[in-house]
């Protein structure tokens, strides 16, 4: 019971924290496609995604060699500190300064690499392995419907709007980007009281490996060189979440602006409905292929949003690509839950931080490569930026088929 409950303030810490973290995370790509200046963001984007490969794999043995608890506290406390820093002095001046709006970028997306590695090696300390499904399921319902409250809030504030429709004399003029940013760093203040609170007794105990960072970061790659099957799955079932990650901050602007032609609320609502469909997958998917193994419903998910992905670039209309964005959170959001639940069964606890940091360095390795060739000034021109759409489709189906070739050795364990 009393996990349950830590679980329960947990994800409600999360949802508040991430409602307005969301809302930073789309403005500022945003900010700067509709200043002309993605391939600027881009770059940036690029070189910022590459310095975290360093930093990716030391929080990986942050979260194995400290208490999941204080991690968690420690991230919120700074996190709201410096975004609620770039906020003040952005009020101060009365305008967003670039170099403050990459800033947030930068910490937000820092506390990335630490927050979910943490996060998932926690739920696994004090879960039960029949729950894991459960778990991770909520996971995705808890943040993704936080997500679509904040893609669409989003739209609204961006660009403004009125009640005059609905015979409400009222108007909400557009939002700064700071004023975002201030109400982003509230809530890491508020997630951190709700963690504070938090108790729980793990499962079973763990021992702490107390060595040199060299030496930690040392016995996380020799338990993957010993177990092959681990690595092959936990990198290519991850492409996915590579491909999202790269679709919503280098592609979307690009292709809502100089493809479909319009302006931020299509953004805010193609998010809404990204979310949308990995709130369904959440709340369903652990249901509907309970039969199935979970390295199935990994490749089966893998191919429904690379299906997605390809999908997005054959089509011009809004309406169209909000249904192609549900196909891609639905695929998402099924190939986390149940790649997180057979590498939660496969991997002991008091290593999980460190291989999930080998898988996200090794994707952010691939995102680097990407993120460069989309930041080249043929994606940018016309609406070529569908070929981004192509290629990153066709990388997912691609990793799926591999799995699909080498599915033996990945069930034989589970």
């Amino acid at each position: 019971m009393q996990n349950k409950q830590a679980l329960r303030l947990l994800f409600t810490a999360n949802a508040i924290s991430g409602f307005a973290q969301g809302m930073s995370m789309l403005s500022i790509p945003w900010y700067f496609a509709k200043n002309d200046a993605t391939g600027t963001f881009n770059l940036f984007y690029a070189l910022l995604t590459f310095l975290s490969l360093f930093w990716g794999l030391y929080a990986g043995t942050l979260v194995d060699r400290y208490s999941r608890k204080r991690v968690f506290l420690a991230t919120n406390f700074t996190e709201g500190l410096l975004v609620g820093f770039v906020a003040l002095y952005c009020f101060i001046v009365g305008e967003a300064i670039l170099p403050m709006v990459l800033l947030v970028f930068m910490v937000t997306m820092l506390g990335y690499y630490l927050h979910y590695p943490n996060m998932y090696a926690f739920i696994q300390e004090i879960t039960e392995p029949e729950q894991y499904s459960k778990a991770t399921s909520m996971i995705e319902i808890v943040g993704q419907s936080t997500t679509i409250v904040a893609g669409g809030l989003t739209a609204l504030l961006l660009e403004g709007f009125d009640l005059n429709g609905i015979g409400i004399n009222w108007h909400m003029p557009a939002w700064k980007i700071y004023h975002i940013f201030l109400l982003d760093a509230a809530t890491y203040f508020i997630a951190f009281g709700l963690i504070a609170m938090l108790k729980y007794v793990p499962i079973k105990s763990t021992a702490v490996e107390l060595g040199s960072l060299l030496n930690r970061l040392k016995s996380g790659f020799a338990y993957l060189k010993l177990h092959n099957d681990i690595l092959i799955f936990g990198l290519l079932s991850y492409v996915v979440f590579m491909a999202l990650l790269v679709e919503l901050n280098a592609l979307m602007p690009m292709y809502v602006k100089n493809h479909l032609l319009a302006g931020a609320g299509v953004f805010g609502v193609a998010e809404m409905f990204y979310a949308s469909g990995a709130l369904c997958s959440g709340l369903v998917a652990r249901r509907l292929f309970s039969g199935l193994a979970l390295p199935a419903t990994v490749i089966l998910f893998l191919l429904i949003a690379g299906l997605g992905f390809v999908l997005s670039a054959w089509t011009s209309d809004p309406i169209s690509f909000y249904f192609w964005s549900f196909l891609i959170g639905l695929g998402n959001a099924g190939a986390r839950i149940f790649r997180l639940s057979w590498l939660f069964r496969r991997v002991p606890n008091s290593l999980i931080g460190r291989i999930n940091s080998v898988f996200s360095t090794a994707n952010v390795l691939a995102r680097t490569l990407l993120i460069l060739l989309f930041s080249l000034p043929f994606f940018s021109q016309s609406n070529h930026v569908i070929w981004g759409y192509v290629l990153l489709g066709s990388l997912i189906w691609l990793s799926g088929m591999v799995l699909l070739f080498r599915y033996k050795s990945f069930v034989h364990h589970v």
